[in-house]
């Protein structure tokens, strides 16, 4: 009888206890400036596609740290320093997550709380879901995302810096930017996905209409200048 009851008891505390903290995303976009490309490479982008994307974490001390991608195997990139690390393997389209970020310190100063993943120095973008399909070359792409049952997160991804294609206007789709912030500081383990694109050439940033027409007038001036000189 004491037996039963003292399982009683532990099913009750049992029950009492929290259950642990289900995480959540938030995905919202920033056009910020528009860069632009001749063309995408195609709908694959693996971890080894992405040489030169540059990654900085932002840590709770407010300190910051930044690696670049570079390739550890077939498929397979990362970029690493001290205590953490970002790597993918295989195709960044998968909907199991082919990114993986870890944080191995144990010191709280250095939990990270913001990552920015920019892909202009390794000609990478970032392909959003909608619109579908999106810039001629990138077809469908995934927001990001995570198994918030297994990941007990919350995280705010924003979208940042549009890009277009070379004399067109941008669709809407594509974006050479990622940051994600954390609501808790992080430190663990955190698999998620994230469909990356890549460009055929630099990804450079699209003239302001401003910069254009002021670029405009100083030719104009130069000319007039020039057949000054010459009837003079």
């Amino acid at each position: 009888m004491k037996m039963k009851k003292l399982v009683a008891v532990l099913g009750l505390a049992m029950g009492l206890l929290p259950l642990a903290h289900a995480g959540s995303v938030t995905v919202t976009a920033d056009a910020g400036t528009t860069y632009s490309t001749d063309a995408m490479t195609g709908f694959t982008t693996f971890g080894d596609d992405m040489d030169g994307t540059l990654v900085t974490v932002t840590f709770a001390n407010g300190s910051t740290g930044s690696a670049s991608f570079a390739d550890t195997g077939a498929g397979s990139g990362a970029a690493a320093a001290g205590s953490w690390s970002l790597a993918v393997s295989g195709d960044t389209f998968s909907a199991a997550g082919a990114w993986t970020l870890i944080n191995s310190s144990t010191d709280p100063d250095l939990k990270i709380t913001k990552i920015v993943i920019d892909g202009k120095p390794g000609k990478t973008t970032f392909d959003r879901t909608s619109p579908t399909p999106g810039t001629p070359g990138s077809a469908s792409g995934r927001d990001f995302t995570f198994d918030t049952a297994a990941f007990g997160y919350d995280i705010d991804a924003t979208y940042r810096d549009l890009l277009a294609l070379t004399g067109d206007a941008a669709v809407g789709d594509e974006y050479t930017t990622i940051e994600l912030a954390f609501k808790d500081a992080f430190a663990g383990r955190l698999v998620f996905a994230a469909d990356a694109d890549n460009a055929t050439t630099e990804i450079i940033k699209v003239p302001e209409p401003v910069s254009l027409a002021l670029l405009g007038l100083g030719l104009a001036g130069i000319g007039l200048t020039r057949r000054r000189s010459q009837t003079a």
